[in-house]
Parts: structure tokens; sequence; C-alpha cells
């Protein structure tokens, strides 16, 4: 319940939101997953990363459906036979806009919050560490299940 909340306190977690939301569209069972996280005893410091990532995971889920059920229960077996698609991590796109803006150097297309609204593939995210750590959260959440 929380999660509409954070996701408005940076303008990362806005882009993550903004990209979700659109990715998740149609997928009601991704877009359910993770809303029974309680972020309530985390640190407050830790709640831009934890929603990211669950919005990370939310996106995952809906552009692999195979992998998450109706009732939200995740299985990655399906994942063995068939091609991966892996949502931008629009969070880090946001932070590389402003770090290049603030130091003066221009960035990329990819790399504004305006790539939020797109569905891509977003295999250069395999390169971001919060990619690294959405992944190890939806294994964790699959084995917790």
């Amino acid at each position: 319940m929380m999660l509409p909340t954070v996701a408005n306190s940076t303008p990362e977690t806005q882009a993550a939101w903004s990209y979700m939301s659109n990715v998740t569209a149609g997928q009601p069972a991704a877009a359910a997953w993770g809303n029974g996280i309680d972020m309530s005893k985390m640190p407050s410091w830790s709640a831009p990363y934890v929603a990211e990532n669950v919005m990370y995971s939310k996106s995952f889920f809906a552009m692999n459906p195979e992998t998450i059920s109706k009732d939200g229960k995740v299985d990655l077996s399906p994942l063995n036979n068939t091609a991966i698609s892996l949502p931008t991590d629009v969070a880090a796109a946001v932070r590389l806009s402003d770090n290049s803006t603030a130091n003066g150097t221009s960035s990329s297309g990819d790399a504004t919050p305006s790539s939020a609204s797109s569905k891509g593939n977003g295999a250069g995210a395999l390169s971001s560490p919060r990619a690294a750590l959405a992944l190890v959260a939806v294994a964790v959440a699959f084995f917790a299940l």
C-alpha cells in the first residue's frame, strides 16, 4: 500500500512507477505482485530502493507472463526454454541523466526519463547492479513461496 507514496518521493521512483504502470497494464497478476510487502519496519532510507526493486520485479513478470500465475505464484522454470525480456532500469537511467546534466555532459537518448514510457527489452540494464539485485530479489521471492 505504501508503493504509490514512495514512488512519488524521488524522480527515479517516479520514472520507475510510470514505466511499471505502462508495462503491467493488462497484466493483473504482475501488477499485484509484491503488494503485501511490509515496508513499515524498513529504514526510511531504504524505501525508495525497495520500491524500485518491487517495481522492476513487477515489470519483469509482466514482460515474462509465463513466470507468474493468476494467483501470483512465481515460477521461473518456463524461462529455461524461452527468451527472457528484461525491463529497462529507468531509475538508473534517470540517475545517469541527472549525473550527466550535473557534470555538463550530455547523455544518450536511452538514458532519459522519457524512456520510461517505452516497453523496450532493456538488455542494457544487465550491466546495472540494480538489475542483478532485482533478479536476486525475484529468485528470493521465488524460493520464499
